[in-house]
């Protein structure tokens, strides 16, 4: 089966692109159900090393939308929020641990409405938030989130290769990551530049520490942000370097698709390599995974407005779901 990299630049040289439509990405009384830890007699439970009151329903609803966030869906409403001490303890929880024996685990179920919004690039469990910036228009502001995106980036790649290396990976994909965490110091350096040109501000990057997760967390983590959330960073910035209307960004864009398109390889080797060791329900939750994030990728909301996507060389919304759809076609299966 063609790498990855061959798919992207074959969706972006139009030759595999289908005219479909644009889905509503709106939602309504969604229900989920995520994973936690129990501390303190049942009191509380435990996320990514913050702690919420079992009966504080404001704590319990900003769980539900941190969440969501990691699936890219922007929660507008709490309909209603749950938590309820499991009977038989769960294996992890949201943030990857692996849980000891006598640890007490509860599932939290949230209600919720909202939207998906425009994901790319590779998030990481190390990095507390998504990226984020201003500027004093729509392409500036842009620019700055992408920034920070990649700033964001190298410390995932970072801790992507310690916990390949600590989970015995092959050589190469330790080599690659490392090659890939250079890759995005030059990236947040190139964008940054950009950003600043158009008045935009990026924000700092906030990371918090992260034991060494399982197999089965990490493998999750790299089919949702390595095999879709890349992968789709990596032909959305292939069009801009073809359709940019600024010279330095399409240069700067150029240098990143090709690099982007290598990290999307990565991911898919990781993703190969992760399944071959997995037992086969851990294997079949990962694939879960993959399909679920690239329903939630091709469901999205159009990001900025028509005027600010035609400065910035983004795809329209119809050009956007055939590149989202080439892509899924020939990698989700």
């Amino acid at each position: 089966m063609p790498s990855p990299s061959h798919i992207i630049a074959l969706a972006v040289s139009g030759l595999a692109l289908q005219s479909c439509g644009c889905p509503d990405s709106d939602y309504i009384d969604e229900t989920s159900t995520h994973a936690l830890l129990l501390v303190e007699e049942g009191t509380a439970v435990q996320l990514n090393y913050d702690t919420v009151d079992l009966d504080d329903e404001e704590g319990c609803a900003s769980l539900c939308t941190r969440l969501l966030a990691r699936y890219n869906d922007i929660v507008e409403t709490v309909s209603s929020c749950t938590i309820t001490p499991d009977d038989e303890p769960a294996d992890s929880v949201e943030d990857g641990t692996v849980l000891e024996v006598d640890d007490e685990t509860a599932t939290l179920t949230c209600v919720t409405s909202g939207f998906t919004e425009c994901a790319g690039g590779r998030h990481s469990a190390v990095l507390t938030q998504r990226a984020s910036g201003s500027g004093v228009d729509e392409v500036g502001a842009w620019l700055s989130r992408e920034a920070a995106g990649e700033a964001g980036s190298v410390h995932a790649f970072a801790h992507l290769r310690r916990e390949l290396q600590a989970l015995g990976a092959p050589q190469h994909l330790l080599d690659a990551a490392e090659a890939a965490e250079a890759d995005e110091v030059r990236h947040a350096r190139m964008v940054g530049r950009l950003a600043r040109a158009r008045g935009g501000a990026v924000q700092p990057v906030e990371t918090q520490p992260l034991p060494t997760r399982s197999l089965h967390a990490l493998a999750l983590e790299n089919a949702i942000e390595g095999c879709v959330h890349e992968t789709w960073a990596a032909a959305q910035v292939a069009w801009q370097a073809r359709h940019a209307p600024d010279p330095a960004m399409r240069e700067v864009c150029g240098v990143l698709a090709t690099d982007e398109a290598r990290h999307a390889d990565l991911a898919a080797a990781i993703h190969q390599w992760a399944l071959s060791v997995l037992s086969p329900a851990d294997a079949a939750e990962v694939e879960e995974g993959r399909q679920r994030a690239w329903a939630h990728l091709q469901a999205q909301r159009p990001g900025p407005s028509p005027s600010a996507r035609a400065a910035l060389g983004l795809p329209s919304g119809p050009q956007q779901d055939a590149l989202i759809s080439t892509l899924r076609g020939h990698l989700a299966a």
